[in-house]
């Protein structure tokens, strides 16, 4: 026989103690409801569990996409831009040569696909469907993890709850704004380990379309509310070599 107990206090550990949705931040307050104390990113930075990370928009502004639904905009404007895609694959192997280990995240599987085979050396982890099993995957992120695969295209799979100590680059090809998949996506790489010294983040200004731009503009806040991070909007993506060749800025946003 069991004995029941009332419980009283219930104490959690998040790092995303908020929702972009209205309701599901009502939701949060429910479940946990005072905040009863904070450690801040630049803590965790001092502390030696987190690296600093340098964030960089590259802007994209042709072709400019007329009123449409933004599922529309993102298709054609995202996945379908071919001179994007072709930013996302120069970034990524620029940052192989420069001796990062790099992720490319993607929301669908369609542009995942499109982006391994411009990014020699990379491999795409989609998730356990066909053809493809959980061992396949688990696969792919040991090899990233031990150095044997410098670069991994992924979708949600390489999200929430995988550990990928080694990457200390992201090419954020995915775009959005949800503030929760946002942030755990870009701390991907702010994971501290040996002879990580920054970390470094790629995203994109889509700036030809009125969703994109909202969405694009809402990321930027997200990066620039952490004072531990730096943030760069380029003029053009012809500035994005000059930009990681430059020494390591000083802890300082630019907005």
């Amino acid at each position: 026989n069991r004995i029941s107990y009332p419980i009283f206090y219930r104490y959690g550990l998040t790092g995303t103690h908020f929702r972009s949705d209205e309701n599901t931040e009502i939701l949060m307050d429910a479940v946990l409801a005072d905040v009863i104390g904070r450690v801040s990113v630049q803590q965790l930075i001092d502390l030696g569990f987190l690296a600093p990370v340098d964030f960089v928009f590259v802007p994209i502004e042709e072709p400019k996409l007329g009123p449409c639904a933004l599922d529309t905009a993102y298709r054609i404007g995202v996945m379908n831009h071919q001179r994007r895609n072709e930013w996302i694959a120069w970034a990524a192997q620029a940052l192989m040569a420069m001796g990062k280990r790099v992720i490319v995240l993607v929301k669908l599987i369609e542009h995942g696909e499109r982006l391994v085979d411009k990014i020699p050396g990379a491999r795409f982890v989609r998730g356990a469907s066909g053809d493809v099993t959980d061992e396949d995957v688990r696969d792919a992120i040991a090899s990233f993890n031990r150095g044997e695969t410098p670069c991994l295209v992924g979708t949600s799979v390489l999200g929430e709850g995988i550990d990928l100590p080694a990457a200390d680059a992201l090419v954020y090809a995915k775009g959005g704004s949800a503030a929760v998949t946002v942030t755990q996506d870009v701390f991907r790489v702010l994971t501290a380990s040996p002879g990580k010294a920054r970390a470094i983040v790629v995203d994109f200004a889509d700036r030809h379309h009125d969703g994109l731009i909202a969405q694009s503009q809402a990321r930027g806040r997200l990066y620039a509310s952490e004072d531990a991070f730096t943030t760069t909007v380029l003029g053009s993506p012809s500035e994005l070599p000059a930009w990681l060749a430059r020494p390591p800025p000083l802890r300082t946003a630019i907005v």
